[in-house]
């Protein structure tokens, strides 16, 4: 990316960087050249509010998977390890990391299935993608909402002819600026890559020079080509934690489920599973000194989120900063037809210290977190079931 800015560019950088000092990350944010500031603007064309709102809304959504903690707090499913595909095998001529993903290899349906929360490779800057639409959307659209001009470029390489239509549609939702850098390559595409890579930076499978140490063309031990799942990986409904409770979302409704934590900066561990049918979710915080308070009046901490849980289990992690009423929100709102049945797990995880204190607030607030249905309650928000 060009770093030399024009005189209006710079002052808009200044104001843009004061607007935005509340939310400094220092692992993000290298003042000596505000690189990751700069995209921002790039990306909203250096209209500064349409910047500043596309950034916040960006730390909302690292802060809801927890991509701060990422690194340290998370270990991938054992079945995520072995079947994901892709890898780093080199870097292009301008220095940027060229991974390779091999989505026709993957058994996305199964890997995603069995990983309980979709979780997102997010810091590379070229793409050699032969892959599926879904997940070329996904990426794509993760990329273009919360890491922009960090996407050099995306190379589709073998795409049936079915993809071509497929993405002419998926277009239409992407900026102009990232269809710019999504390039479909022909049968030369091998010649095509060779112009922006070197040899000695690709396999041999895609038009280099690699092999690994047994002279395998494909250098898998670089690039993972995943295959199909075996059946012992499959979530079942034999694998549902006999310790989850189960309620009933009526149509047209929202259940809330309160779990008053008394002590700071703990965790709150969520498991969901719906049966045959998706469910909203989200949190909402009180504090301890306004139990009557409407939910309508309660801060949002996390908005509620329409998932396919009857597909795949979710499970996530809440920072509970400071001691208050949380509330699970399990949302039916959007279906006027059907009521659904969710199972799921609350538990309380202390910070790590070994404060003895603590241990004994966490055990006054014990019995709240096993007998969690004592705190639901059920908010039809105004609307009247259809008949």
């Amino acid at each position: 990316m060009d770093v030399d800015l024009t005189k209006k560019e710079s002052s808009k950088l200044l104001e843009f960087k004061s607007r935005v000092a509340d939310i400094k990350k220092p692992e993000l944010w290298d003042e000596d050249t505000d690189l990751f500031l700069r995209r921002w603007l790039i990306a909203r064309n250096w209209n500064i509010d349409k910047a500043e709102v596309m950034l916040r809304k960006s730390m909302e959504y690292r802060k809801k998977i927890n991509c701060d903690t990422l690194l340290t707090d998370y270990k991938p499913p054992e079945v995520l390890e072995k079947y994901f595909v892709g890898g780093i095998c080199g870097y292009d001529k301008e220095g940027s990391p060229v991974w390779i993903d091999v989505f026709p290899l993957l058994d996305v349906k199964d890997v995603s299935g069995n990983c309980g929360v979709h979780n997102k490779c997010v810091n590379v800057l070229s793409l050699v993608m032969c892959l599926g639409i879904e997940c070329f959307k996904e990426i794509v659209a993760a990329f273009e909402d919360n890491y922009p001009e960090v996407l050099r470029r995306v190379y589709i390489i073998n795409a049936p002819r079915i993809f071509v239509l497929a993405y002419n549609m998926v277009k239409n939702v992407l900026t102009a600026r990232t269809t710019g850098k999504i390039h479909m390559l022909g049968s030369n595409w091998k010649e095509s890559l060779l112009d922006v890579m070197d040899a000695d930076q690709l396999p041999v499978y895609y038009g280099g020079t690699q092999v690994d140490e047994n002279g395998d063309p494909k250098c898998p031990n670089k690039i993972l080509y995943g295959g199909e799942v075996p059946k012992t990986y499959y979530f079942t409904h034999d694998d549902i934690s006999a310790d989850m409770q189960t309620v009933h979302v009526s149509r047209g409704s929202t259940k809330y489920i309160q779990l008053p934590i008394t002590v700071s900066k703990c965790q709150i561990r969520y498991t969901i599973r719906s049966e045959k049918h998706d469910i909203g979710y989200g949190f909402l915080y009180n504090d301890l000194d306004s139990p009557s308070k409407r939910h309508s009046e309660m801060q949002v901490i996390l908005s509620s989120t329409r998932t396919n849980t009857h597909m795949v289990q979710l499970t996530g992690v809440l920072e509970c900063n400071q001691p208050g009423i949380y509330i699970l929100l399990l949302d039916n709102s959007f279906s006027w037809i059907k009521g659904k049945t969710v199972r799921y797990s609350l538990e309380v995880v202390a910070p790590k210290t070994e404060d003895e204190a603590y241990t004994d607030a966490l055990d006054v607030i014990g019995d709240d977190c096993v007998n969690l249905t004592a705190n639901e309650t059920e908010d039809l928000s105004g609307h009247e079931e259809a008949h």
